[in-house]
């Protein structure tokens, strides 16, 4: 997960995509937003396979703000393809 803060101040998680599979960025993204107490929005796939996940959390009232989101790619075949 990396964190970075938007110019809004929130705090925005995004999902490791390079180094994860599939189903370790699903993972990563259910545990923060568990952990968060996040409101988890419905994922959308894109045409091109992609599903976009995306939730929203905040702390000590508003005090603390953001979201964490994951773009997470079909897997590769063994052919690379």
């Amino acid at each position: 997960m990396a964190w970075t803060i938007a110019t809004s101040g929130a705090l925005v998680g995004d999902v490791d995509s390079l180094t994860s599979t599939p189903a370790e960025q699903r993972a990563a993204f259910a545990a923060w937003a568990e952990y968060l107490g996040a409101r988890v929005a419905p994922e959308r796939v894109g045409s091109d396979g992609v599903a976009h996940l995306y939730a929203q959390f905040s702390w000590q009232g508003d005090r603390v703000r953001g979201a964490i989101r994951a773009a997470v790619y079909p897997a590769l075949d063994e052919g690379g393809v």
